[in-house]
C-alpha cells in the first residue's frame, strides 16, 4: 500500500479524547471473561487497540462498527477510510488485517457494515457494496463474494447491510431489499415469500425516510414520521404486542425521527427527542432496568439526539453531547466500569456527536472530529 494510502493520525482511547480516568488517576482497565470460541478474535482486538492508539488520525465527520473489530470513518473531504479485522470485508481487495486505516472510496457520504457485507452512499447517490455474498446480500445479480467495492445501482440515499440481506431507501423514497430471506414481499400471485431470496434489489415500500437491518427483521421509518416493521418476532422485536413473526409491515409507533435495530431489539427516537425500545431485553440491551422482553415500546431516555442498537446492547447521544450506554458490556463496549450487564442508561462521555455498535465493540465521534473505540484499555 502506497504511503499516500494510509492515515497516520491518532485513534483514541475515551480517556484520551475526554479525560476520563479513575479516581486514582490511572486509565481504567477492567477484565473481562469470554467464551472460548471467540477469545482468540478478542485478544487479536485488543492488540489491534494498542497499536492503533499511538498514531494520529484527522477529523472525521462518520463512524461505523463492523463486527470483529473492523471499522470504517468518513473524512471531512468524504474519504471513507476502514482498518482492523479483515475477512474481505475491509474493501481494500485483500484479507490482509490492516493496523492502521487505509483509504477504500471518495466523495462518501454515508457507509453500513455487518458481520459479511457492507454498503456505502457516495455524494451523487451511487451505491457500492463489498465483502460476502452467499446470498446475494451484494446486490450485484450474482452470488460471488466481493473484496473490492462495485456498483450496485444509483439514486440511493441511505443504505442499511443486514447480516444476509441489504436495504437501500432511494432518494425518491422507495425501500429496495435483496439477500436473504426478505424480499419478494409481496409475490406477484399475493402469497408471502418469507424465504425468498434476491441476488438484485426488490422494490419493497414508498415513501420511506429511513431503514434500519435487523438479524431477522426490518425496521423503516415513512415520510410522516410513522414506523413499521416486519420479519422475525420471537422476542418482541417488531413492537406490535405479540411474538407472532410477520412477512408483512405492521405500523408499530407515529412521530419517529430514527429508528437502529440491533439483533432481536430495537431503538427508536421520537420527534420530541424521547426514546424508545422493545424486543429481546435479556441482556438488559432495552435499559429499563429489568431483563424481561418487551412486546410493546418503552420508554428510556429523553432529549435523545442519536441511538445504535448493537446486538446485545444499545448507546444513545443526548442533546447536549453526553454518551450513554447500556446492555451486555463483556468486553467494556459500552460502558467505562466493570460491569458485566447494565441494566439502566450508564454515561460514558461528553462532547459526543455520533455512536455505532456491533457485537463487540463500539465506536464514536466527538464533535471535534476525534474517533474513540471501546472497548478501551
Amino acid at each position: 500500500m502506497q504511503k499516500n494510502n494510509q492515515d497516520t493520525s491518532a485513534v483514541y482511547t475515551p480517556a484520551q479524547a475526554v479525560n476520563i480516568e479513575s479516581q486514582n488517576g490511572s486509565k481504567r482497565r477492567r477484565r473481562f471473561v469470554l467464551p472460548a470460541a471467540i477469545t482468540f478474535l478478542v485478544v487479536a482486538a485488543i492488540a489491534a487497540w494498542y497499536l492503533l492508539f499511538i498514531a494520529d488520525f484527522s477529523r472525521a465527520q462518520a463512524v461505523e462498527a463492523g463486527s470483529n473489530a473492523l471499522f470504517f470513518k468518513i473524512d471531512e473531504e468524504g474519504t471513507l477510510w476502514g482498518w482492523g479485522q479483515n475477512d474481505g470485508l475491509l474493501g481494500d481487495g485483500s484479507t490482509t488485517y490492516r493496523e492502521r486505516p487505509v483509504k477504500i472510496l471518495h466523495h462518501i457520504q454515508q457507509v453500513s457494515a455487518s458481520k459479511t457485507h457492507v454498503l456505502a452512499v457516495d455524494e451523487n447517490g451511487t451505491l457500492w457494496a463489498w465483502g460476502k455474498n452467499d446470498f446475494g446480500q451484494l446486490g450485484n445479480g450474482t452470488k460471488t463474494s466481493s473484496q473490492k467495492p462495485v456498483i450496485i445501482m444509483e439514486n440511493v440515499k441511505q443504505a442499511a447491510a443486514g447480516e444476509s440481506y441489504s436495504l437501500a431507501v432511494g432518494i425518491d423514497g422507495t425501500l429496495y431489499a435483496w439477500g436473504r430471506d426478505v424480499v419478494d414481499w409481496p409475490s406477484s400471485n399475493g402469497e408471502d415469500n418469507w424465504d425468498k431470496h434476491s441476488t438484485h434489489p426488490v422494490r419493497m415500500m414508498d415513501n420511506v425516510r429511513q431503514a434500519s437491518a435487523g438479524l431477522q427483521f426490518i425496521m423503516v421509518v415513512r415520510n410522516d414520521g410513522s414506523l413499521w416493521g416486519w420479519g422475525h418476532n420471537e422476542s418482541g422485536q417488531l413492537g406490535n404486542g405479540t411474538t407472532d413473526e410477520n412477512p408483512r409491515p405492521i405500523r408499530i409507533l407515529d412521530n419517529v425521527r430514527q429508528v437502529s435495530a440491533g439483533a432481536a431489539h430495537a431503538m427508536a427516537i421520537r420527534n420530541d427527542g424521547s426514546l424508545w425500545a422493545w424486543g429481546d431485553n435479556e441482556s438488559c440491551q432495552l435499559g429499563d432496568g429489568t431483563s424481561k422482553n418487551r412486546e410493546l415500546p418503552v420508554k428510556i431516555l429523553d432529549n435523545v439526539s442519536q441511538v445504535s442498537a448493537g446486538n446485545n446492547y444499545s448507546m444513545a447521544v443526548l442533546n447536549t453531547g453526553q454518551l450513554f450506554g447500556w446492555g451486555n458490556n463483556q468486553n467494556g463496549q459500552c460502558s467505562l466500569t466493570k460491569s458485566y450487564l447494565i441494566a439502566k442508561p450508564e454515561k460514558v462521555a461528553d462532547g459526543v456527536k455520533s455512536v455505532s455498535c456491533c457485537d463487540l465493540s463500539s465506536i464514536y465521534l466527538t464533535k471535534e472530529g476525534k474517533v474513540c473505540i471501546l472497548p478501551s484499555y
